[in-house]
């Protein structure tokens, strides 16, 4: 279907089902970017209320540190005891915190893909070109 066609022209069954086909791609996108967008904000939100509430982190950090090796993993140098423990608990919640945020970023941006790829008519996108550009911008650039 072109732009140059009226709206209430009548269309094939097959145009029809192409169509309804677009409109569950685009609702699909459309949910994927509100559940990304949806778990991008509860990893930020726990992590700035980690940060401005110490106290109520510290219990979990404090399990976090006892589960990858607590006071075993203290390196000893000079008599004096480092506790590495603290340092790889650190490292284990931020690249948690990492790989979840990758992946709920990962479910918007494929969503945003969905939405442009279904929504977008390449028809379109050359008419604007060679309205902005002029219509010898093609043969230009080749």
């Amino acid at each position: 279907m072109s732009y140059d066609e009226p709206l209430n022209a009548a269309s094939s069954p097959l145009e029809t089902l192409k169509n309804i086909l677009r409109l569950i791609a685009v609702v699909l996108g459309i949910i994927s970017i509100i559940f990304g967008l949806y778990y991008v904000t509860k990893i930020f939100g726990l992590v700035y209320y980690g940060l401005s509430e110490p106290q109520w982190f510290s219990t979990a950090f404090e399990e976090w540190t006892n589960v990858v090796g607590g006071e075993k993993l203290d390196l000893v140098i000079n008599d004096r005891p480092y506790p590495v423990a603290r340092l790889v608990a650190i490292s284990v919640i931020g690249g948690a915190l990492f790989i979840l945020t990758w992946c709920a970023l990962g479910i918007m941006l494929a969503g945003t893909k969905i939405v442009t790829w279904t929504i977008s008519d390449a028809e379109a996108v050359k008419k604007i070109l060679k309205q902005t550009f002029g219509p010898g911008f093609r043969k230009q650039n080749n």
